[in-house]
């Protein structure tokens, strides 16, 4: 069963693979300016939204097939070049607009005795890419 992607990676839970997250937290602000005022508070006006931003903790484990290294990999190929994409959840996309992988910040937490990873945490984090 697909739960969603983010362009080539795709969120999915089935007897073969399983590719989720963890922690999804969304942020969204408000950019204002603040006028001093002579005996009076301050008067706010405000300018704009600012960009949001998304983050998540993905768990790559290979006994839940999948290569950890391989879809780390994609993650940063993405991450280098600024691919933009939408985040697509359920039946929905998140957002307006399409979002970039600010960071990432891998934890590898089980080797083989080969060398390979066999289980990371992912800590991804999101920021929405206005065109």
């Amino acid at each position: 069963m697909t739960l969603g992607s983010f362009g080539s990676t795709v969120f999915e839970v089935s007897n073969f693979r399983v590719t989720t997250f963890k922690g999804f937290k969304r942020d969204s602000k408000a950019k204002f300016a603040e006028h001093e005022t002579i005996g009076e508070p301050p008067k706010l006006e405000f300018l704009h939204r600012e960009l949001e931003t998304i983050s998540f903790t993905m768990t790559l484990h290979a006994s839940l097939g999948i290569v950890p290294f391989d879809e780390v990999q994609k993650l940063r190929d993405m991450c280098k070049v600024g691919e933009a994409n939408f985040l697509i959840i359920g039946n929905h996309a998140y957002g307006e607009n399409e979002w970039i992988i600010e960071s990432i910040s891998e934890s590898a937490d089980i080797w083989t005795r080969e060398g390979k990873i066999y289980a990371s945490s992912l800590d991804v984090s999101l920021k929405e890419y206005v065109r």
